[in-house]
């Protein structure tokens, strides 16, 4: 790959970040220099496979298209070349820094959830689902960040993709409800009596409130569970955490609006996300 299209696909990818993540986005730019492009391409992937149920209007395309992914990933570890921008620096990143193939065909695989009509059944089998998914991520930025060293504290990973996650399903919720699909645990939605066929009576109830609260307290544990081990962790593998600096202000956001299910950004402004990132990076604190 010579260094001109390389530069040409990390710019696709920087763009993909930044429209759709923007705290990771400057979480990275704040990065070592030379592991962002690699970053780029993890994040970029990871945000692709997100937006397919966005993308589909009917099970079998959302499944095509993530075969395709599939498909491509295997072939680049036989120097396939997929035409995908996003795609094709990824391979390049998985190389360079010896990422784990299995671990990111199992995050596609996650994905299906996405596309189908199922429920989790249980709050465990949400968490199961953010582990395979934010906290794999999570895990192969630490591995591009320390040169595929054996990590310090596996814990700090799979907290920080549990809080990733969990803001990610509430903030989506809204838009989720809006397409039909669920990502709040089936024994929740039971537990608080809310019927998924009749979502004109979720909208500013109290049991949508009682269980976004609940979720937010599980990701506010997790959090605190992070800062306890970012206190005796390396301080190399920062950026890949540093991204959940606004997770507090989000969770205020969360529960003063996310059960009225009215569209609405949860993150703080540009200027203030940049400056809770600068602080985390000089404090090293959530």
């Amino acid at each position: 790959m010579s260094h001109e299209n390389e530069k040409d696909m990390c710019s696709v990818c920087m763009e993909i970040v930044r429209e759709r993540d923007y705290a990771r986005y400057l979480a990275t730019l704040l990065a070592p220099k030379d592991v962002r492009t690699s970053l780029f391409a993890l994040y970029a992937f990871d945000l692709e496979l997100r937006f397919i149920a966005g993308r589909v209007s009917n099970l079998l395309t959302g499944q095509m298209r993530l075969q395709w992914w599939r498909d491509v990933l295997a072939s680049g570890a036989y120097g396939g070349i997929s035409g995908n921008p996003v795609m094709d620096l990824l391979q390049n990143t998985i190389e360079l820094n010896q990422l784990p193939y299995r671990k990111l065909k199992s995050v596609i695989d996650a994905h299906d959830f996405d596309i189908g009509e199922t429920l989790f059944s249980s709050l465990d089998e949400l968490m199961t689902y953010l582990d395979l998914t934010f906290t794999s991520f999570t895990e192969c930025a630490c591995l591009i960040l320390t040169r595929n060293k054996i990590l310090s504290s596996s814990l700090a990973v799979r907290y920080a993709g549990r809080v990733g996650g969990l803001i990610w399903v509430l903030s989506s919720l809204p838009y989720h409800l809006s397409v039909g699909k669920f990502y709040l645990p089936e024994d929740m939605l039971t537990k608080y009596a809310l019927d998924i066929h009749n979502l004109s009576s979720w909208k500013g109830s109290d049991s949508l409130y009682a269980i976004v609260d609940e979720l937010i307290q599980i990701a506010e544990q997790n959090l605190e569970k992070l800062n306890e081990c970012l206190a005796i962790d390396d301080p190399v593998v920062f950026p890949a955490f540093s991204h959940l600096a606004p997770s507090r202000i989000q969770f205020r956001l969360l529960r003063k609006f996310c059960y009225f299910l009215h569209p609405y950004s949860f993150l703080p402004s540009p200027l203030r996300v940049q400056w809770l990132i600068w602080r985390f990076r000089s404090f090293s604190y959530f």
